[in-house]
């Protein structure tokens, strides 16, 4: 079956190599009986960084983990007044929530 699939593939693209057709990714899907989802893609949006005023050191703080709970890690960014980093840090931590993290971040960046 999955000799049969990889056959497939390749005669794929060598026909849409000769003739130049194009497929859809759902139609390749389609072809190959995968049933595929459309989703909407997310709203993307400008966001800017707002330095502070000199002499202000400006610490941004992230957290995150993978499953809540899970595998995590945390990060933050010291910059000046005029956008420099003054340091950056970041580290792995044991696995707790997504909010902890978050917390944890602020807490250590202090």
């Amino acid at each position: 079956m999955m000799r049969e699939n990889f056959n497939k593939l390749n005669d794929d693209i060598k026909l849409s190599q000769l003739s130049c057709t194009q497929k859809t990714n759902t139609q390749i899907l389609s072809d190959w009986g995968i049933q595929g989802k459309l989703r909407t893609a997310p709203r993307i949006e400008s966001v800017n960084w707002i330095a502070p005023n000199a002499p202000t050191i400006k610490v941004n703080t992230d957290g995150a983990s993978k499953g809540n709970p899970g595998l995590a890690g945390i990060g933050s960014t010291f910059r000046v007044h005029n956008g420099d980093f003054l340091l950056t840090y970041c580290r792995a931590v044991v696995v707790t929530t997504s909010y902890w993290d978050e917390c944890l971040a602020i807490i250590e960046a202090a």
